[in-house]
């Protein structure tokens, strides 16, 4: 597939920076976003770059220390369907297979809205 991104750029361009406006995309099966992906990027990212917490906790921690999961990152990504946890994978765009996905995506934008707001 040529585009990431299936983009009204009228739209987009009217409402940018002003109101949200509606980006249908491509990304659900793009081959760096599986499960077996993401976790693998799990496995390389230092432990600074992630945050991981059990999923099934209460509205309010009293302590405001909330439970890890004892699993390494890459095990977390991988049943993350299924083992009640969230994570958060952060800088991504330190790796360049994520870098180049974002690159590319951003382009995408950039060509409907040209120099505006900065560009």
């Amino acid at each position: 597939m040529d585009t990431l991104l299936d983009i009204d750029g009228d739209a987009l361009s009217q409402a940018f920076g002003q109101r949200p406006a509606a980006v249908r995309h491509y990304l659900v099966d793009h081959p760096l976003l599986t499960v077996a992906a993401i976790a693998r990027l799990a496995d390389r990212l230092p432990e600074s770059q992630i945050e991981q917490n059990l999923g099934n906790l209460p509205t309010v921690v009293a302590s405001g220390e909330v439970e890890r999961s004892e699993l390494p990152p890459g095990e977390v990504a991988r049943g993350i369907e299924t083992n009640g946890c969230w994570m958060v994978l952060k800088n991504i765009e330190a790796d360049p297979a994520y870098d180049r996905l974002l690159d590319d995506s951003l382009d995408e934008v950039a060509a409907h809205i040209g120099r505006r707001e900065g560009g």
